[in-house]
């Protein structure tokens, strides 16, 4: 698990790049719970999914 709760991170969501705060980590299953930016949606993202932002 690369980040931290609180930070802003790209993810991916069904092809497409979105923008999200991480809400809650789960080491065990290594997911983010994520709160997308724009639409305050609320996923779970494998980590494998998520960006360093530069990537």
């Amino acid at each position: 698990m690369f980040f931290k709760k609180g930070e802003v991170k790209p993810y991916l969501l069904k092809n497409v790049v979105h923008f999200g705060k991480i809400l809650k980590i789960n080491e065990n299953e290594q997911t983010y719970t994520i709160e997308d930016i724009l639409t305050k949606e609320i996923n779970i993202i494998n980590e494998e999914y998520v960006f360093l932002g530069d990537d």
